[in-house]
């Protein structure tokens, strides 16, 4: 087999979305450490890492939903079936959505019981994780859409929209909303580790905004294409 420049230079592009993310996550992830330390200490950062390990059981079925809805969104797509990519698109939705309200419901209300499940503290530790989990999670019944938006585009072969969609929570919003949001909430009297926990609801919400624009201007051009037909 012989390598095909024009297809080797597809799969590169449509593969550079998630490969750019999951590099924009570690860039992240040495950002978000350094500014917990700096502003909340160790016992800032292991609140965090309590929370991101809850916080990845709950995005599992997530990525699950979204790598399963891939094949059947660009199968249909390729064949011009654009009401079968909705339909699915819009079932991947609600099924991200019910597991994202339920991740809710249990960290605003069931969040001492999740911390149990990892410290038997029960001082500021165990308060710190809990206002952790109740802010980061805030924005979750509505974020689906950030989630399966980059996936969404992926599959249908568009890998500019991708990345853009893909990129805009962490580089776009989350890197200087770090930066910015511990020093905003310190200039108002608040402490500025709380600066940095708003960082995460304020970056889904707004790349979830931006998500919903790509996703309604994309189908808004399947209306002409079906017009034509």
């Amino acid at each position: 087999m012989k390598l095909e420049p024009r297809l080797t230079g597809k799969i590169i592009a449509i593969g550079f979305a998630p490969f750019i993310m999951q590099f924009a996550m570690s860039l992240v992830g040495i950002l978000q450490n350094t500014t917990i330390l700096k502003y909340g200490g160790d016992e800032a950062l292991t609140a965090m890492t309590i929370f991101f390990t809850v916080l990845t059981v709950i995005m599992m079925p997530l990525m699950g939903i979204g790598q399963g809805a891939q094949p059947i969104i660009g199968y249909n797509y390729g064949a011009k079936q654009y009401d079968r990519v909705k339909k699915c698109f819009k079932l991947a939705m609600i099924a991200s959505t019910c597991f994202l309200t339920s991740g809710f419901l249990i960290t605003q209300f069931a969040s001492g019981f999740l911390f149990s499940l990892f410290s038997k503290d029960t001082g500021s530790l165990r308060e710190l994780t809990i206002l952790t989990m109740r802010i980061c999670t805030c924005t979750f019944p509505f974020v689906a859409i950030q989630m399966m938006g980059g996936q969404f585009f992926q599959a249908i072969g568009k890998p500019v929209q991708a990345s853009i969609v893909s990129l805009s929570r962490q580089i776009l919003f989350l890197i200087p909303a770090l930066l910015l949001m511990p020093v905003l909430f310190e200039s108002i009297g608040l402490r500025p580790i709380y600066g940095v926990y708003w960082a995460f609801p304020f970056s889904d919400l707004s790349a979830s905004i931006i998500t919903s624009i790509f996703v309604y201007r994309e189908f808004r051009t399947w209306k002409k294409f079906t017009v034509l037909s």
